[in-house]
This record gives structure tokens, sequence and C-alpha cells, in this order.
């Protein structure tokens, strides 16, 4: 850290815990006796959601977390298979799976409660993102992303903590197409609206973090990031988000919900063209971030060092947007997200809460 003030929360040893994107349920029974716990839990956090500044209970609701889950590592299970533009499987390599965990500190686990660690790894995005964006109380002003991070940081945290957000998101995402699918086969309108909706706020806290993730100059990016994805600093050339088993998961679940987008009713048509607009702001976000750092320049890309990445980044976005809006429907133009990144994130966090909410059948 640049002051050498230490914080509470952000310890660069510290790991984001995650379930296994594959072991995710669309809904989870919870015992009469878990239940109390949790719900005592969620409502703790949704207080500081409320007033987000009581770090000291907090931290003590971490400190709940980790010694009720029981878990063990599970990053050695085998390689991820996903579905690519074509419908072909392939598959993710295992190699490369925990050489992008390893890098952003992620560890993916198998547990007997895995309601525990879906709400524990909420709570340690939200601490992360209050620690990251604390002491930067500035005005948001269009273009200005670097005055919205706490200066006290360095820029190779700040890339790598707003990570862990966008992956906490990624999987609200795999928990809302699941929750989609099933609401699909039960012909129930209302939760297939709801989720959409979900989805769409996840995908612009999404895109919005992806801004904050690049909250420094370009020198700075070129001098202190970009160095820490290449050999000998990594084993692996080619880095890449495209290395992450969230990613490919959800990649395979828009996959295979191709039919079901395809065939919506008109009635939730405003919800769907939402959520294919929100699908374009985060990738948005994406290309704007990949040419400030110089991924339209040959070299200026760890995935593609010898042609314009901003190329082959549009391929992609291209690839999934032809799975999510099968029927090539047109959507209203839209212009840059004049809000607040931070704000969009909190509402991100706050939809992600209420999805839980729903996943374990509870009411507050």
């Amino acid at each position: 850290m640049n002051t050498g003030k230490q914080t509470v929360f952000i310890n660069e040893n510290k790991k984001l815990t995650l379930l296994y994107p594959q072991t995710i349920c669309s809904q989870y029974k919870i015992n009469e006796k878990a239940k109390k716990s949790i719900i005592e839990k969620v409502k703790i956090l949704q207080q500081y959601f409320q007033s987000p500044k009581n770090y000291k209970e907090m931290g003590n609701l971490l400190t709940l977390f980790e010694s009720n889950a029981r878990v063990e590592n599970a990053d050695q299970i085998s390689a991820i298979e996903l579905l690519n533009s074509e419908g072909k499987v392939k598959s993710v390599k295992q190699h490369k799976i925990e050489e992008f965990n390893n890098y952003f500190d992620i560890q993916y686990v198998l547990t007997e409660w895995p309601e525990y660690i879906l709400l524990y790894s909420a709570l340690t995005g939200y601490v992360t993102f209050l620690e990251l964006t604390k002491n930067s109380a500035n005005k948001w002003t269009l273009g200005k992303l670097d005055t919205l991070v706490n200066p006290e940081f360095k820029p190779l945290l700040i890339w790598k903590k707003f990570h862990w957000i966008f992956l906490i998101f990624v999987q609200g995402l795999i928990l809302c197409l699941l929750r989609f699918e099933k609401a699909i086969k039960m012909n129930n309108l209302n939760q297939i609206k709801l989720e959409l909706e979900t989805a769409s706020n996840l995908m612009i806290g999404a895109g919005s973090v992806m801004k904050l993730a690049g909250s420094y100059s370009r020198k700075e990016y070129q001098e202190q990031i970009l160095p820490t994805m290449k050999p000998p600093n990594m084993k692996i050339e080619g880095f890449s988000g495209l290395m992450s088993s969230d990613h490919a998961y959800l990649v395979t679940l828009w996959k295979q919900n191709k039919k079901n987008f395809q065939n919506l009713p008109l009635s939730l048509q405003p919800q769907y063209e939402t959520f294919l607009l929100a699908y374009k702001i985060m990738a948005s976000s994406h290309r704007n971030i990949c040419s400030k750092f110089g991924g339209g320049e040959v070299g200026g890309s760890v995935k593609h060092p010898t042609k314009n990445a901003l190329l082959a980044l549009e391929k992609i976005v291209q690839a999934r947007w032809q799975m999510i809006n099968p029927t090539h429907q047109s959507v209203h133009e839209w212009m840059e997200m004049m809000n607040d990144p931070r704000e969009l994130v909190q509402t991100g966090f706050k939809n992600h809460l209420q999805l839980l909410l729903r996943t374990f059948n509870l009411e507050l």
C-alpha cells in the first residue's frame, strides 16, 4: 500500500472463497437449525447496505462465516467443459484454471453448507468494495475514474480485488440463469421476469466493476500490472479471463438457454430488452478498459501480443451476443452510463442478496 497504513479487511494474502460453479444449485433446502443463523447474518448484511460504516461488526461477521462453513479445497476438480459459439464442446484446461485462480487469489471449495459460502463470498465482496472506495468521496464525473478508488491502494491490488467482485457477480448470474431455466420449465412468468431483472442489474454492476478495476493510468497498468500476467511471473503465456471456470460455465448456460431466450412470451419482452442492453453495457465496459490500456495496439494485450486485442474481443462479444439474442432482436441505442459506477455496484450487491434470499427460500 502506498502510505504504509494497514487496513483491516484487504489483505494481499487473503483468498476469495467461492463455490465451484458446476455445484451451484437453483435452490437450497435449509434445515431449521441453520435457517436461524443464516437469517441473522442476512439481516446484518442488509443493515450494512443501509449504513456501511461499521467495519468492526463486518469483521466479526466474516469470522462467523469462516467458522460456520465446513469446506474442503476443490481446486483439483477436472477441467471444465463448455460450448463454443459453434456449439462444439471444448475444455478449459485445468492448469489454466489453476493459474487464473492463483493469480487472483481464489479458492473453490466443496462444502456441506453451500449457502454459507454464497453469503460469505457476497459479504467478502461487499466489504472489499467498501474498502476499495473508502476515502474517495469525490463526486462522479463522466470519464473520471481515478478519483473514485481509495488512493491508499496500489494499482495491482485494485486490479485483483475488483476482479473478485466481478466474479461474485458472475456467480450471481449463474444462479439467475439456473433459476431462469427452472422457471421456464414451470412456466412461472413472474419468476422469469424477476430473474431477468436481477441478471440485468448484476451485468450492469459487473460492467461498473470493470470500470473501477481500471482506476489508474495507462502507464501504471503497463509498468505495475501487465508484467505480472506474463512469464516469468506466470507459468503460461496468453493469460486471460477466458481461463476462469466461472466464465466458462456462464457461457455454457447462455448457450443451453438459447431456445429459452428465443421463445420468451411477448409480455416479457421489456425485461428481455433490458437484459440485452445490460449485456451491451457490460461488454462496452470491457472494451473501454481494453482500449484504455492499449488493447487496440499490437503488443498491448497479454492474450494477443501480436495483433489487435480489441478486434479479438469484439469477436468474443459478438459470439456471446448470438447466444443470448438468437432471434437477432434489435435493441434501442444507448449512451454510456451516466450514473456513478459506485452506486451501480451497490445496486448489484443488493440484487445479489435478494437473489440469495430467493435461492434459500427465505422471506424477511
